[in-house]
């Protein structure tokens, strides 16, 4: 016997077939009558003969061989078409064989099948009950055979137990396998990589596997052909599209050799891929001739007008995108003929509003109805199909499948109503998704490593994007659902912002309090996915793919040792619980919270069509309330405005829009979003003054910083870094020079700051007088790039680096790429030399220390907490510390001077020494400022504080 996977039936007509035509000792004549007709297909006479040989038994009769002609009966009814007596008979042989035995097992697939089939939801959960049941059963059981522990492995994939799937899987794979079982192991492996982790290198890598051994059970045969040509499909979806070419190229060299007309659908399948993958390449040329024969095929060598019309518009994207208009015109008309024929409402409206598009890109005033009513009908009736078919399984999704297929099906039935404008419906499904996925997530990242985190998050991604849009298209009329409405989107920024960011250093710093043992078996992870990442890139070999095998299965073991070993691990997710309810009891009768999003709409992609929204909370409202600020037109110029700070123009767009929240507030805790992270917003005027000047304002990555319980700390080890020497011996290039030529000081190079010597000296005599004993400086040479890294894993609890910093923007720069473009320089930044020790110190570099007891990092240099833009945050400088575990930043949105960043710097250690708290400590040093005539707002304005609640 061996476990069900639940709901993943095998075809009932295989199980069922077995029944009907294997004799069984003792048959009596009309039974063996019975099977040779059902053998023959003559189900009718079959029928008439199963039906006389049952009346012969007794109602008392409970013998297999009774419930073998009861299986049989079944099988009969179920093949003329009566669904409801062949599930009627095959209950009956349920209720007569021993529980656990084989027969019973096979009665349980059959029958979830049938009732799958008729539709009726309360059986088909019974039986899914009783499968679990035996399942449970089979677990008790020894199993050490690979077969065995491979049943296992898919059978706790299939119900979401990812972390016994994943030891199952790799207990089968460290085991000496026959070809045979290799085969079967890694095919499974692979789809398991592929939908439970959704990381398709992996699963490619595991069909290549399976690939090898089938090579050597048969050669090279279709059914090792088509391994290849999944590992293709899942290359390409890895966006390896070099290797995906290549192997689609072994699949036609292999069907090449035949003239058949399965062997020529399955070359233009290889050809469809390619051009894909050549489309990404961004070899246009190639992609074009690659899709023009498929469009071929399908019209002329294997005609087929839904694939057709699907490659004229595969083909004509292409074109348009390679700006061969003329040529993309003409296919998206094509298509337009072929989807009106087929009757297909929806592509004929898809197809009409690109060829539209395209006339416009190239100037043609030309034009084609696109036909909405139709396709209003028919995309309708499509959404009523998705959400008549979802609630019919919601319960089960939610018993069997999982927390979050379950979170995933209410978003899509959420969704669904809301493309239908029927947004009551709408909002209730998504306040119900809200805290699935919450719960889904948190126990999902349990059993994840930050890549496959990311994996989940991004899934999910979209429907976040879809609930927070509804803020801003949802018509007029409406306007009851929007406290509901805001309430879940406060709970979507709270779950959203950082979310990636704070499982990494909450699950370190649980790991760095339990154990140090554990803390270095999850470094060894990390480091072991880099080596991973690095020959992906480059492994040709069998000897590489077994390395990257190798070091997949030891990450996989030290995961499961880190979970085993970590009693705290449970709780390492506890920030992603908590909602807007939690905040609001953290909150005095004197404050206010604010969540700011930036909402991009799917429907536009037009700055004046995405919006700034703020979600406000105080003590004593019923839910959050939704407020909209400006557009994402006038965010970014904002940030492009010389008088941001000097006017009250931008003042009363912001801080006036929510006015009658803040008015008689003392304290106000907002979090920032897009465009509003480069924005010092809590300095802009506002009756006169600045904002900071008038409220206790406190900059919070999330706003759920509030429910954190964190015990203040007071500076004991110290580590200022300043007056650094950058060059000595040589010279940046010409390109550099320009870049860095924006740094703290004026100049084309790392030139010497001449302040920082006074900065760092009179703030250690500051911290001196204190009582502070474990005071380091480091400067001159000794400020180097080594020593800096040195820091990581010391019980470091405030730091100051006074030095030259940037953030060199590219377009279309990744995070990972955004992160190397964050820098600060250290000693010897103008020398070069090895990456290692070249005095460039980047964002990706900080990332990777331990500053887990740093209370207070204050980077005194340029454009420190700038970065990309991302959905999870600011990918820059600020993230690097964050994620090294600082608890407080203090962070520059500018180019910033010398001489009067040392004075407030100093001014702010001082207040903060004599016991006032950090945000006060730095409005009085920026009051000094001003009050010494530095006035203008390019003196004071550009540092912030991030996180630094009391």
């Amino acid at each position: 016997m061996k476990l069900k996977i639940v709901l993943m039936i095998v075809s009932v007509m295989l199980c069922a077939t077995i029944y009907a035509q294997t004799a069984i000792q003792g048959d009596t004549l009309l039974v063996k009558q019975a099977r040779e007709a059902a053998k023959v297909e003559d189900y009718a006479k079959a029928l008439e003969l199963f039906l006389k040989a049952d009346k012969t038994f007794l109602p008392t009769d409970t013998t297999d061989y009774y419930g073998c002609v009861q299986q049989n009966i079944g099988y009969v009814y179920y093949m003329i078409g009566d669904k409801a007596n062949a599930a009627k008979y095959w209950e009956r042989a349920l209720a007569i064989f021993p529980k656990f035995s084989e027969n019973n097992e096979k009665l349980l697939e059959v029958l979830g099948f049938i009732y799958e089939e008729l539709g009726d939801t309360d059986n088909q959960l019974r039986i899914i009950r009783l499968t679990q049941e035996h399942n449970e059963h089979e677990l008790t059981l020894p199993c050490v055979d690979p077969e065995c522990i491979l049943g296992r492995a898919q059978y706790y994939a299939s119900i979401g137990d990812n972390g016994n799937a994943r030891e199952s899987f790799n207990m089968v794979r460290s085991m000496v396998l026959t070809d045979e079982m290799t085969v079967k192991a890694y095919e499974a492996y692979a789809l398991f990589m592929a939908t439970s982790n959704n990381d398709p290198i992996a699963a490619a890598e595991a069909y290549l596997t399976a690939a090898k051994a089938q090579e050597k059970i048969d050669g090279k045969t279709e059914a090792f052909i088509m391994l290849v040509f999944k590992a293709a499909q899942f290359s390409f979806m890895g966006k390896s599209n070099d290797k995906a070419i290549a192997l689609y190229n072994d699949v036609i060299a292999f069907y090449s050799t035949s003239s058949t007309n399965a062997a020529r659908n399955n070359i233009i399948k290889c050809k469809e891929g390619m051009s894909n993958a050549y489309f990404r390449k961004k070899d246009y040329e190639t992609a074009i001739s690659l899709r023009l024969e498929v469009l071929e095929h399908y019209t002329s060598v294997a005609p087929d007008k839904v694939k057709q019309a699907k490659a004229a518009v595969d083909l004509a994207s292409v074109e348009k995108f390679s700006k061969h208009y003329n040529e993309a015109i003409e296919h998206y008309k094509l298509a337009l003929v072929l989807y009106d024929v087929l009757g297909d409402a929806e592509k004929y409206h898809e197809t009409a509003v690109s060829l539209n598009s395209c006339y416009i890109s190239a100037g043609k005033e030309e034009s084609v109805d696109e036909r909405d009513d139709a396709n209003i009908q028919a995309q309708n009736k499509k959404l009523d199909e998705i959400i008549a078919e979802s609630l019919g399984n919601l319960q089960l999704y939610k018993d069997y499948l999982g927390k979050l297929v379950y979170a995933q099906s209410l978003a899509t039935i959420a969704g669904c109503y809301s493309m239908k404008g029927e947004y009551s419906n709408s909002i209730e499904y998504f306040k119900q998704y809200i805290p699935a996925v919450r719960e889904a997530i948190r126990d999902e990242f349990r059993l994840r490593n930050e890549n496959e985190r990311m994996r989940i998050w991004q899934e999910e991604k979209s429907n976040m994007s879809e609930l927070q849009e509804l803020l801003v298209i949802m018509p007029t009329g409406n306007e009851t659902l929007m406290p509901d409405l805001a309430a879940i989107v406060y709970d979507v920024e709270l779950l959203s912002k950082g979310i990636l960011l704070n499982s990494s250093i909450e699950f370190e710093q649980v790991l760095h309090a339990t154990d140090a043992g554990l803390l270095a078996k999850y470094e060894q992870t990390k480091l072991n996915d880099k080596r991973i990442d690095n020959l992906r890139q480059t492994a040709n070999t069998d000897e590489e793919l077994e390395q990257i095998k190798s070091l997949q299965l030891e990450n996989e073991r030290l995961q499961l040792e880190l979970m085993r070993g970590c009693a705290e691990y449970a709780d390492f997710t506890n920030y992603i619980s908590y909602s807007w309810s939690d905040v609001q009891n953290r909150l005095t009768d004197s404050d206010v919270a604010i969540e700011f999003a930036a909402i991009k709409t799917n429907a536009y992609v037009l700055d004046e069509d995405n919006y700034m929204v703020a979600l406000v909370l105080t003590k004593d409202m019923p839910v959050p309330v939704a407020l909209p600020i400006c557009n994402f037109k006038t965010t970014k110029l904002m940030e492009q405005d010389t008088l941001l700070y000097d006017t009250p123009l931008a003042g009363n767009m912001v801080w006036g829009t929510l006015k009658q929240y803040i008015n008689g507030k003392k304290r106000i805790f907002f979090s920032a979003d897009g465009s509003f992270n480069r924005i010092a917003i809590e300095y802009l005027q506002w009756n006169g003054r600045p904002l900071s000047d008038q409220f206790e304002v406190y900059r919070l990555s999330s706003t759920k910083e509030l429910c954190y319980q964190r015990e203040s700390i007071k500076p004991t080890n110290v580590v200022l870094i300043g007056n650094i020497e950058y060059n000595n011996y040589g010279e940046l290039t010409g390109n550099t020079k320009r870049e860095v030529g924006k740094l703290r000081s004026t100049g084309g190079e790392f030139i010497s700051l001449e302040e920082t010597r006074h900065e760092i000296t009179e703030i250690g005599k500051i911290l001196e007088k204190t009582n502070v004993k474990n005071i380091a400086t480091l400067q001159d040479v000794e400020a180097s790039e080594q020593a800096f890294k040195q820091l990581s894993g010391t019980k470091l609890n405030l730091l100051h680096i006074a030095t030259h910093g940037a953030y060199i923007e590219q377009k279309k720069q990744t995070d990972a790429e955004s992160m190397q473009n964050s820098l600060l320089a250290f000693a010897g930044a103008n020398i070069g030399g090895e990456e290692s020790e070249d005095g460039i110190v980047t964002a990706a570099d900080v990332a990777q220390m331990n500053l887990r007891q740093c209370d207070l990092v204050a980077l005194s240099a340029c454009e420190t907490g700038l970065g990309k833009l991302s959905d999870d945050g600011v990918f820059g400088l600020q993230r690097g510390f964050k994620n090294a575990g600082v608890r407080t930043l203090l962070i520059s949105l500018k180019s910033v001077y010398d001489d009067t960043t040392a004075d407030m710097m100093i001014a702010f250690y001082r207040h903060l020494t004599s016991g006032k708290t950090k945000r006060e400590s730095l409005r009085l040093a920026q009051e000094e400022l001003r009050a010494k005539g530095y006035t203008a707002a390019k003196y004071w304005t550009p540092f912030i504080l991030l996180d630094a609640m009391e």
